[in-house]
């Protein structure tokens, strides 16, 4: 680092000068947009596993309840990122804020596993707010700009994650319908921030301007208005892959790190609950403390890692470390472990995936940036169901099996 420092001092500093311009060019309420999302989202999380258990549940049904929410996200996020570059981005955040709200309330109301399943799924469907706001910060900045301005993003989804899980261990005495309302309420408060607060057509930040692909005359000159709406972004999306051997790549290590991240995030506090006894309020001030380190690294560790060693070198340090850790969390067993696995895994994902979205925006068109990011987050989704299914299949043999396996599935998307 100080051999770094004394090559080009001024780099870090033109990275803060960088976050700085963001924030200051309308898009401060993007960010609180996405923190509030965050926030409501995780109160819920850290007690699912246990609200499952207390149905009977078993460590299948449990991976499924969390893959069923990724899988609709998959399908979601996929056609708002193609439906937002043809209404515009504003709208499309507005409706999916409204709606996850209404699908939270249902599920604190469920009183069968077939309703969480159902009503999680709901909310899955809804849940693209990130990359929505990531098509809104591509459209609005210029490729150098913009992977402070991803690590801006997801420092605010970070600090959602620090809040959200704490709040839902303090309320979780008072039952899990009383978190689901409270996280209910959070997201129909956001989807009205967002209505009041975020620029309308127009205008950069708020996403409905001709760069969203919105059907007006400037649209209209570049083939966009009336004639392919989502279907073309989507084509064009697809055209793109075929003819980027990057964007490619860059979307298979989307799919294999995701699926090890979430077959470890969707059976781990299943595992600290059968070898540790950690309930769901202590499980949610880890997850808290997860992200507090979420967003210190996103503000410090990203923009070391990218002016470094770059963008792609940033993805693989990252990626290295969590293999690393994933192997620790399962042959290691100690009282400091679980909290030194949370802390160490989201600081390298810090190094992930913000450089992972600001590659795969850069590779994009203005044209079809929201299709190319919705089918970019639609990886995710879809690794982050893939992953909870398999590992809760292999957690009835033996617990420790989800933990190495995902281990070996994030060597293979490193690489």
């Amino acid at each position: 680092l100080k051999a770094f420092l004394l090559k080009d001092p001024k780099r870090l500093r033109r990275w803060a000068d960088s976050v700085m311009s963001v924030s200051l060019h309308g898009f401060g309420s993007l960010y609180l947009a996405v923190f509030l999302d965050s926030y409501g989202a995780f109160m819920v999380l850290p007690l699912l596993p246990f609200i499952a258990l207390s149905l009977q549940a078993s460590p299948f049904e449990v991976g499924l309840m969390q893959a069923s929410y990724c899988f609709t996200q998959t399908v979601g996020t996929v056609l708002l990122g193609a439906v937002s570059d043809r209404v515009g981005r504003r709208r499309v955040l507005i409706v999916t804020l409204f709606f996850c709200s209404v699908s939270l309330l249902a599920f604190g109301l469920s009183s069968s596993m077939w309703q969480l399943i159902l009503f999680r799924s709901l909310h899955g469907l809804f849940a693209s707010t990130v990359s929505v706001c990531e098509a809104i910060i591509a459209d609005g900045l210029d490729p150098e700009r913009r992977a402070p301005a991803m690590a801006t993003v997801m420092s605010a989804f970070g600090l959602g994650l620090v809040l959200g899980p704490g709040t839902g261990g303090l309320l979780a005495p008072l039952g899990f319908p009383a978190v689901c309302f409270a996280a209910s309420g959070m997201t129909l408060a956001n989807a009205a921030w967002a209505w009041w607060q975020l620029p309308g057509p127009g205008s950069a930040a708020g996403g409905e301007g001709p760069a969203a692909g919105a059907p007006d005359a400037a649209g209209a000159a570049r083939g966009e208005g009336g004639r392919g709406g989502a279907l073309a972004s989507l084509g064009q999306a697809a055209a793109l892959v075929r003819s980027s051997p990057d964007l490619a790549i860059l979307y298979v290590m989307t799919l294999v790190q995701t699926m090890a991240f979430g077959a470890f995030m969707g059976l781990c506090p299943l595992f600290l609950h059968d070898v540790y006894g950690i309930g769901g309020s202590l499980m949610g001030f880890m997850f808290a403390a997860a992200g507090i380190t979420m967003v210190v690294c996103q503000a410090s560790v990203t923009g070391i890692a990218v002016t470094g060693v770059g963008e792609l070198g940033s993805i693989l340090l990252g990626s290295t470390v969590r293999v690393l850790m994933m192997a620790v969390f399962a042959l290691v067993v100690s009282p400091a472990v679980p909290w030194v696995a949370f802390l160490v895994l989201v600081a390298a994902a810090s190094a992930i995936d913000p450089c992972m979205a600001s590659m795969v925006a850069t590779a994009a068109s203005d044209k079809n940036r929201g299709a190319v990011l919705g089918v970019y987050q639609a990886l995710r989704s879809l690794g982050e169901c893939l992953g909870p299914l398999w590992a809760g299949a292999w957690y009835e043999a033996s617990p420790t099996g989800p933990f190495l396996g995902s281990a070996a599935v994030a060597a293979l998307g490193g690489g």
